[in-house]
């Protein structure tokens, strides 16, 4: 595909020579006049809104507008409740449950991380009293409660501390155009975020401190509530850590537990049977819920499970010596042997789902009946506490459970049968990720074989619910990733890989995006497969570009151009030479941007793709307008125009016409430029392009300048950075701030100004875009000049030298002018 970016340009100083010229030359001399200093910080003033007037007229763009990211706004919230729902039958821990109350009211030293470990055996009921206790004092975490299964046990869905980081910051408003992808850049953020705000954290099932220490904020007043099967002794040396050893329940939690699964008139009618089946289930919470779950049906007694539990057990050798996995195993024995052969198959079937949870439609493809009854049958083993609800039609299980379904399917499928169902799942997943993929991003070229033609059970309807379905099954569709080349299903494996693509190119779940591709990338060349092992590598460069990684990102499009010179594939040879193309604009080398445009251009017109001939139009429209060749740029961007209008291209169509509009404003015909944002914008808008939007508006603030609304330039420039930030585009972001200083720049807000392009400067050097950050010194440098504070413009602007001198840009002499001018 030809990777839609954010658009840059180098937009500072073009066509304005002369201006500058007779800028330079009025400080000069008054540099070296008899004047005192106070007027020439007046006339610097003055000159410094003359220049700044016309570079808002005549310079290039800054900014053009973000790809698909734009369309939705972050998924996170700015005060989270993900604590999941309690559990209906929760009995007993009274003790427990008034430590950890004690725990979170002792005064704690400021800095200081509350921690609390509650570790216990397998099944003692960890999760419900972490969960029961979250929920009785939420109210005094008024920013939020955070929790998070970090599947510390499951060695393939283990959540990563990268992983968990992202999920968290996400899920405390952040959105994903600022989360960096190193775990210390995470640890960072997640630590800063937390700074000063009140919030209850829940990891549980942690495996280690290695996965715990990491998510430990540096606020005391948060609180974290970890559980773990382990003591993680190794948390002692680097955090206060209060620990509650949780152990079964004592004789009379057991039959209140008891009791209020099965109703008091049961338990109260035979109270021997009920200590039996207690004593039987070692008093532990998880085998007394499957065990009584069974004895709460019309054909069933507390007492005939009891004593089914109390015969031999077939399988005792499996978990012989320890009283409680025994316990359990019996309880999951008489609940497994009592379902009919479709449910039995259906549950040990789903130890071979590879993520943390499930719904009906995946459930399908595990047993010959497909969606037939899969729902009720689902339903029928929560009833029986063999799995558990996780709300929105989804569902989870027990690690035990999961680990006893495991042994059933062995025992009972063997491993041939398994490779058939799992396939069956792999397809499925394949097949609706492949559906919403092309919802989302409907041009790009795919890898996926799949038949597009019927959309499978579950499969979403729109962008929108393509965007939710991606949402929740993200770790499900990673884990199959991962599992497929595991199991060497290497096919699946970058096909999943391909269908995710388009999604992570607007979430950026920057681990998981990196994963994937690389996973499918080993797979694709294993298997001999260059068109897919060059498609992966090609993903990566875009993957690199987005993080600013410009280096790595031209390196991975070179090595995918040779894999498919290589094997002939013209159109991916196409694609390469584009995205290098992007690259080599963005970073203002346009003769080279050119160049690899040029090429490409020719490719996609030779293979007769015309979305790729109207966008390569249109990026090549940029690198000949930000070079200052106009006319040729003008005739390339309506070449563009032209195929996007034939084929309601609306989208690209209504990027081109911004693009064009800003090329306008260069050669100051500001009516035509007005005319064609304003098409631009309502366009947008109509698709729902909130980025789109931001980059129209922005680009009618630079018109606004040019016709001297220089506070109508102002408001537009903060509608479009009010954008920008909601959909946590920090480029957007950036360029919008420098914008803004401009405007309020010429408005004589200069001491404003100056901060706005110190908070544009901060941003645009966290994103790696160096031209810009070029831009925004030299005009920091005006404002500081203008201020009075020559060493301050004099630091700016050899800073913005250095960089342009490193660029080859041609904007260098402009800076060394401006420098000559207070020396």
């Amino acid at each position: 595909m030809r990777v839609v970016l954010r658009r840059t340009g180098r937009g500072l100083l073009a066509g304005v020579t002369a201006l500058l010229a007779l800028t330079v030359a009025i400080l000069t001399n008054l540099a070296t006049s008899t004047l005192n200093w106070m007027m020439i910080g007046v006339l610097a003033l003055i000159a410094g809104l003359t220049i700044a007037f016309e570079i808002w007229r005549n310079s290039g763009p800054i900014l053009e507008e973000a790809n698909d990211a734009g369309r939705l706004e972050s998924n996170g919230f700015a005060v989270p409740e993900y604590l999941p729902h309690g559990v209906a039958d929760f009995t007993g821990r009274v003790a427990h449950l008034e430590e950890l109350t004690a725990i979170a009211a002792s005064p704690v030293a400021p800095g200081t991380t509350r921690l609390v470990l509650i570790h216990g055996t397998p099944g003692a009921g960890k999760t419900a009293l972490a969960v029961h206790w979250a929920h009785r004092v939420r109210h005094e975490y008024p920013d939020g409660q955070l929790f998070i299964d970090l599947h510390g046990y499951s060695h393939e869905a283990s959540t990563t501390v990268p992983q968990a980081l992202d999920g968290l910051v996400r899920a405390l408003g952040v959105p994903p155009g600022r989360i960096p992808v190193g775990e210390a850049e995470l640890a960072g953020l997640y630590r800063s975020v937390l700074a000063r705000r009140k919030v209850l954290i829940v990891l549980d099932n942690v495996g280690s401190a290695r996965q715990v220490l990491p998510l430990l904020p540096a606020s005391s007043d948060c609180l974290v509530l970890a559980t773990s099967r382990d003591r993680l002794n190794a948390l002692t040396s680097h955090a206060r850590v209060k620990r509650i050893a949780l152990g079964v329940l004592t004789p009379d939690e057991s039959i209140e537990l008891i009791t209020a699964i099965v109703g008091r008139q049961a338990a109260q009618s035979d109270p021997a049977a009920c200590q039996r089946l207690s004593s039987t289930c070692a008093r532990l919470p998880l085998a007394l819920c499957i065990a009584a779950a069974q004895a709460d049906r019309p054909w069933a007694t507390i007492g005939s499970v009891a004593e089914a539990l109390g015969g031999d057990d077939p399988l005792s050798v499996l978990t012989a010596g320890e009283n409680e996995n025994l316990a359990v195993r019996k309880s999951m024995d008489l609940s497994y042997f009592r379902l009919d052969e479709p449910k039995r198959a259906l549950f040990r079937r789903l130890a071979l789902i590879p993520g943390p949870h499930f719904t009906a439609p995946a459930a399908a493809c595990l047993v010959d009946e497909g969606n037939t009854g899969v729902g009720q049958m689902l339903t029928d083993l929560a009833d029986a506490n063999l799995i558990e609800s996780a709300g929105g039609g989804r569902f989870r299980i027990h690690d035990l459970l999961r680990a006893y379904a495991r042994h059933r399917t062995d025992t009972e499928d063997g491993p041939d049968y398994q490779v058939v169902v799992t396939d069956r799942l792999f397809s499925w997943y394949l097949t609706v990720s492949d559906t919403a993929s092309r919802l989302i991003d409907p041009v790009r070229r795919r890898l996926t074989s799949v038949d597009s033609g019927t959309a499978p059970a579950g499969a979403p309807a729109d962008d929108s619910a393509a965007f939710r379905w991606f949402d929740l099954e993200l770790p499900n569709l990673v884990a199959a990733t991962r599992r497929a080349g595991v199991l060497g299903r290497h096919r699946y494996a970058w096909e999943l890989a391909d269908a995710l693509y388009s999604y992570f190119e607007v979430r950026k779940y920057w681990t998981d995006w990196f994963d994937t591709l690389k996973i499918g990338r080993a797979a694709a060349a294993t298997a001999a497969e260059r068109m897919a092992e060059a498609s992966m590598v090609e993903y990566l460069g875009n993957a690199h570009w987005s993080l600013g990684k410009h280096t790595d990102a031209m390196e991975s499009y070179a090595a995918a151009l040779t894999i498919r010179r290589e094997i002939g594939d013209r159109w991916g040879e196409g694609e390469s030479l584009c995205d290098q193309g992007v690259v080599a604009w963005g970073l203002g080398r346009f003769d080279e941007s050119i160049t690899f445009l040029r090429q490409a251009l020719e490719i996609s017109q030779q293979v007769g793709d015309r979305w790729s001939v109207s966008y390569e139009l249109s990026t090549l429209g940029n690198a000949l307008r930000d070079s200052g060749r106009y006319d040729e740029a003008i005739i390339s961007y309506r070449e563009a125009m032209a195929v996007q209008e034939a084929d309601n291209d609306r989208y690209t169509l209504a990027y081109t016409m911004n693009a064009l509009g800003m090329t306008y404003l260069r050669v100051d015909n500001l009516a035509e430029a007005e005319s064609l944002c304003e098409r631009s914008l309502e366009m947008r808008h109509d698709l729902g392009h909130e980025a789109g939007v931001a980059a129209s508006v922005h680009t009618l603030a630079r018109i606004a300048i040019g016709q001297g609304s220089y506070q109508s330039a102002l408001d537009r420039c903060h509608e479009a950075a009010d954008i920008y930030r909601r959909i946590g585009d920090r480029f957007g972001e950036g360029v919008a701030a420098n914008s803004t200083g401009r405007a309020l720049f010429l408005l004589g807000r200069v001491d404003e100004a100056l901060t706005w392009h110190s908070t544009a400067l901060d941003i645009l050097r966290g994103v790696g875009r160096p031209f810009l950050v070029a831009v925004a010194l030299t005009e920091a440098g005006i404002a500081a000049r203008a201020d009075g504070d020559v060493e301050a413009a004099r630091s700016r602007w050899r800073e913005a030298l250095t960089l342009y001198d490193e660029m080859g840009a041609p904007d260098a002499d402009l800076v060394r002018r401006l420098l000559a001018s207070i020396t």
